[in-house]
């Protein structure tokens, strides 16, 4: 795929899907500035990584785990992401480029599809995951804003 960024400069994307575990990359979301691509390297337990591009620039950028949340009208993207010790709950807002990060839950999941958001506005958000007891456990978290 052809990418032609506003200045008129074209970066080539290798956009294949492959359903043997051998990874793949696909086109995410589209945004006014971003366009969000989703990477997962060989093997089947390999979280899917957010490689974001400037539309301006062509400059990328890895930061963390593909969003399990999107909200596209709004530019918004829920992901987590990761230090030398821990991880973290990144909510990005594409359209203002503006982060906030929060303390991720105690969850006994370890890859791919650990968190599902249910409620998410500009006050708060709810995350549901499975605490270390197995348990189906839903937090609200007031945001930073």
């Amino acid at each position: 795929m052809i990418l032609t960024l506003k200045n008129g400069n074209k970066i080539e994307l290798d956009l294949r899907y492959k359903d043997n575990f051998r990874g793949y990359t696909e086109l995410g979301a589209d945004f006014e500035n971003y366009v969000l691509v989703k990477h997962r390297g060989d093997g089947s337990g390999n979280p899917e990584e957010l490689q974001v591009i400037n539309k301006k620039t062509g400059k990328d950028k890895w930061l963390g785990n593909y969003p399990f949340y999107i909200d596209k009208e709004n530019e918004i993207g829920v992901y987590e992401a990761y230090t030398d010790l821990s991880s973290k709950i990144v909510v990005h807002d594409f359209s203002k480029d503006e982060t906030e990060t929060y303390p991720t839950p105690d969850t006994k999941c370890i890859c791919c599809g650990c968190f599902e958001i249910t409620q998410f506005d500009n006050e708060s958000f709810t995350i549901k995951f499975d605490d270390p007891e197995d348990k189906e456990t839903e937090l609200k978290v007031k945001r930073k804003k």
